[in-house]
């Protein structure tokens, strides 16, 4: 292969700098703080409870699970793909990791491990493969990842929670250092990782050069099929880690469990300002998402308001992203 099939120095320092543009917060983004804010404002009048430290740290506990789902569902959008079957590896990997901590020798890493390493194999031979080399579109490949995904967790649990965890692995679910759960620790230590990866691994500019225009990646020499094979491999990881922790949450392996929450993981990413075309936003972007939804949802339910009319206001939020979103990108309507 010729030489100018690879990538040069000075193709290298563009992509740094098309990265950092693409990856950097907008005008856009700095106005999704306002708006949380704003949020957070209406809350607290409404209800003076919601403002407390207790119920702060109670709301990053309860996007914990869901915010480990959109850290991968991130670099997949960025690509311009979707992964629609992350909630049914959160059930998967929830049962492998609840039946290697009902042994009382495995401790919690071993379960935890088992259960992520269950979630990347998942994303990298159901989904990774059949994309990239099976060149079918990732809505189709990973709906029928979702429903046969969801059919192997029911098939391993024989369609019933596994119980009789040992006490370690329990401990993750509900154990605190300094009134932090750990749960949220992980929580943040995978966004400030992600964050990192995204800023200076080169394979993340491959991410954003794949989501931009995968032609002309493909004519510059940079690595596709293995940058595909890396986003639903890492997706999958992220959903396995999170199928760890909530089943020691929830003290068991449920096999129904994790349905809906690619919506949930989804719309954090899309609310965040990350395109739904690909090529841009990152995990900073992310973290702005799933913290509104988490407001949101911790506040609807402090004024005790259905659950049918949270579906509605989420719905809504989500229609709104995606319209500012295609005003982005259009000509004369930029916020960045």
């Amino acid at each position: 292969m010729s030489r100018s099939h690879f990538p040069s120095m000075e193709t290298d320092k563009t992509s740094s700098l098309s990265l950092a543009r693409k990856s950097k917060l907008s005008l856009y983004d700095y106005s999704l703080w306002g708006v949380l804010l704003v949020i957070i404002a209406i809350f607290t009048i409404s209800q003076p409870f919601f403002i407390r430290p207790n119920n702060l740290i109670n709301i990053l506990l309860q996007v914990s699970v869901t915010g480990i789902m959109a850290v991968g569902m991130t670099f997949v959008i960025i690509t311009g793909g979707i992964d629609l079957s992350v909630g049914s590896i959160i059930a998967l990997s929830g049962i492998v990791a609840a039946f290697v901590a009902k042994s009382s020798s495995t401790g919690v890493f071993l379960p935890v491990i088992c259960g992520a390493l269950a979630g990347a194999a998942i994303g990298f031979f159901f989904n990774g493969i059949i994309v990239t080399y099976g060149k079918i579109a990732a809505f189709i490949v990973t709906l029928a990842s979702m429903s046969g995904v969801r059919g192997l967790a029911l098939i391993l649990s024989n369609a019933a929670p596994v119980y009789g965890l040992n006490d370690k692995f329990l401990h993750l679910g509900f154990a605190t250092i300094f009134g932090i759960p750990y749960v949220v620790i992980i929580f943040v230590i995978t966004f400030v990782l992600a964050y990192l990866f995204q800023r200076f691994s080169p394979l993340a500019r491959y991410i954003y050069a794949h989501g931009d225009n995968v032609e002309a990646a493909r004519l510059t020499g940079l690595p596709i099929r293995k940058t595909l094979l890396f986003v639903y491999t890492f997706s999958g990881l992220c959903s396995g880690l999170a199928g760890s922790i909530l089943a020691s949450r929830v003290g068991s392996g449920e096999p129904t469990t994790g349905m809906t929450y690619e919506l949930y993981a989804i719309s954090a990413v899309i609310i965040g300002g990350t395109s739904i075309n690909g090529g841009s936003g990152g995990i900073a972007k992310t973290f702005i998402g799933i913290l509104i939804l988490g407001v949101i949802d911790n506040g609807l339910n402090l004024l005790m308001v259905p659950s049918y009319y949270q579906y509605v206001v989420r719905g809504l939020i989500i229609v709104i992203a995606v319209l500012v979103d295609q005003l982005r990108n259009r000509r004369g309507y930029s916020f960045n």
